[in-house]
């Protein structure tokens, strides 16, 4: 009997080892041959089109006898003449980067990828020195203008806040800081970032359509100056808001510190001395008299008024009805009779002494003027103007017996 001795032979450590070095050296053959494959055919399709779109300005410049002095977003020429005919066709994976033309010259940047490629008027394809400017877009908000460009360049960014919202700052490398639409000269790679925020009226950026829509959007809001812009607003103009008194987010129109003669029907002025203060009134006036005033609310949106100031009783009325008046609009918001030697009755009278004559003729404890806004206190309103009178039930001339005001506010919310 024979005995037959099989042998079994497998791959040793080594041989194994040499067998994965080899695959390991033709992988990496084959993907830089790849990639050179496609960085070739990525350049191939970047002159291309440089040559492709060259050829179709010229033909625009050949029609219309310049180049396109600007193109839209679609690539089309809109500048000086929109014409569909010679929109800039480009391969996939392609982009405009940046187009600049004159009447007699064109300058056009196709990028792809981290490659850039630009064509002139009088110059074959060509690579350019290309950096990324890349924006980034904080929360309520939109950025546009990022891309790859050629050194150099100067590219429009633009931040756009979701409504409500407002643009804050622009934050990053060089040139990112600005207004929420600027330029910025690309010389190396930068990231931008926008922000936005609830507008706060504390600059003119930021600026809230009322009062009232900042102490909404902010409670802790303390009194002060803040920037306001309604839609009817050609620009923001700061003024001042309360936000504490009758439950805050009082815009004030208009602020007279005494008596301000300026837009009033009957701009009549006295100086005088109230309480031992220096005062400037509006008046003497009597019987027939009511100085009015149109005050422009601005567009803001609002639906109280409230309005401050002094109603002064002078010399000896005899308890005409309706001797103090006060009208908005048209219609009488408040009135109150007042008899000589005797305090002024109703909320809000303030006893005061007056000089000089005919200031003080009422004798002791007649003297004073009514706070309208504790008289009048806050009143429905909703226009885009309002009409304030200062009128009298009075029946006798300045010498016999006369009435005056001073410190008008408006205010609105």
């Amino acid at each position: 009997m024979n005995n037959i001795t099989h042998s079994k032979k497998g791959f040793t450590i080594v041989e194994l080892l040499i067998v994965i070095v080899v695959i390991g050296v033709l992988a990496a053959i084959s993907i830089i041959s790849f990639s050179g494959i496609t960085s070739k055919a990525r350049v191939s399709a970047l002159q291309s089109d440089l040559s492709n779109n060259s050829k179709k300005l010229k033909l625009y410049f050949t029609q219309y006898g310049s180049y396109p002095t600007s193109i839209d977003a679609s690539g089309c020429p809109a500048t000086p003449t929109i014409d569909s005919n010679y929109c800039l066709k480009l391969t996939s994976g392609n982009s405009i980067s940046s187009y600049s033309g004159t009447a007699n010259s064109f300058t056009l940047n196709i990028a792809n990828g981290s490659s850039l490629y630009k064509i002139t008027e009088s110059t074959a394809p060509q690579s350019a020195t290309a950096f990324t400017l890349t924006l980034v877009s904080g929360s309520n908000g939109s950025v546009t203008g990022g891309g790859i460009f050629e050194t150099g360049t100067s590219v429009s960014i633009s931040a756009t806040a979701n409504s409500s919202y407002a643009f804050k700052e622009w934050t990053g490398g060089t040139g990112c800081s600005g207004a929420s639409t600027h330029s910025i000269t690309i010389t190396a790679d930068v990231t931008c970032t926008a922000s936005f925020i609830i507008p706060d009226g504390s600059t003119s950026e930021l600026a809230q359509t009322s009062g009232l829509a900042i102490k909404t959007a902010y409670p802790s809001s303390v009194s002060g100056n803040y920037w306001i812009k309604s839609s009817s607003m050609p620009s923001a103009v700061q003024m001042y808001v309360d936000m504490t008194g009758d439950g805050g987010g009082w815009t004030r129109i208009a602020s007279e510190s005494t008596a301000d003669a300026s837009g009033w029907s009957n701009g009549t002025l006295t100086n005088a001395t109230v309480a031992g203060v220096a005062t400037s009134v509006h008046g003497m006036f009597a019987t027939g008299d009511a100085p009015q005033k149109t005050f422009d609310l601005l567009g803001i949106t609002h639906t109280q008024a409230r309005i401050q100031g002094r109603y002064y009783a002078v010399d000896s009325w005899d308890n005409e009805a309706n001797g103090a008046q006060t009208w908005i609009d048209g219609t009488m918001v408040w009135s109150q009779s007042h008899v000589y030697n005797v305090p002024g009755p109703g909320a809000g009278w303030v006893t005061a002494t007056f000089t000089p004559a005919p200031w003080g003729n009422n004798g002791s404890g007649g003297n004073g003027y009514w706070d309208l806004q504790t008289s009048i206190g806050l009143r429905s309103h909703s226009t885009n103007s309002l009409v304030l009178k200062m009128a009298t039930g009075l029946d006798q001339a300045v010498g016999d017996e006369s009435y005056a005001f001073s410190h008008i506010q408006v205010w609105i919310r």
